[in-house]
């Protein structure tokens, strides 16, 4: 025999991160979005923004930059927003680690340029740049981005790392990874910071093709 076991709303939402409290006599009154990484709040906030992508998640994951380099390779027509609450392989710039701390996320953006792009190496420091007008919002104080990486009252708060898949100046695929522990940020709510991020990625990765 087969059991089936149901779960209700109120049991159900906080799974995937929705927090709500009693309303008297009335039932439940959702209090917001999910604060931790949620592939349906992830994907609502794509759908929110019209990000032209495709959305992908994962609980854990090797490295965001590989599945979304793969997935480009696999399907060049279309480009892939990828999120992940926890990276076990993540990659840093000159072969370095990306740790994933309790409060962090990565997210990689990936297209097929299918074209020649000069100056692969500066894509990294262009898109840390960019990075730090998203992230500011979040901030009590003021961002550096130094080369790659964007720093906060001198820790490091994220780096960004941009891999290709190309013979020569020709890039047939190229992914840009971003990874963000966002503990020491304010109000932040980590589905929304990542739609916004990948906006503002594929804005600038786009102007590759």
């Amino acid at each position: 025999t087969t059991e089936i076991y149901t779960l209700s709303l109120h049991d159900a939402l906080p799974i995937y991160g929705f927090s709500f409290s009693a309303v008297r006599k009335l039932g439940y009154r959702l209090e917001g979005l999910p604060k931790l990484p949620s592939k349906y709040a992830f994907f609502a906030e794509i759908a929110e923004l019209s990000v032209d992508c495709t959305p992908v998640f994962f609980d854990s994951v090797d490295s965001t930059n590989l599945r979304a380099l793969a997935l480009a390779a696999e399907s060049p027509e279309n480009a892939f927003a990828v999120f992940a609450a926890a990276q076990t392989k993540g990659r840093a710039a000159c072969g370095a680690k990306w740790r994933s701390q309790k409060k962090s996320f990565a997210l990689s953006c990936s297209l097929s340029p299918m074209r020649a792009v000069k100056n692969k190496s500066q894509l990294s420091e262009k898109l840390a740049k960019k990075a730090v007008g998203v992230l500011q919002k979040n901030s009590p104080l003021k961002l550096r981005a130094q080369k790659n990486a964007i720093y906060l009252n001198g820790e490091k708060l994220c780096g960004v790392l941009c891999e290709f898949l190309s013979e020569g100046d020709f890039v047939s695929s190229l992914s840009a990874g971003i990874g963000v522990n966002y503990a020491a940020l304010t109000d932040v709510n980590p589905n929304v910071l990542a739609a916004n991020l990948a906006e503002v990625f594929f804005g600038n990765l786009r102007s590759l093709r």
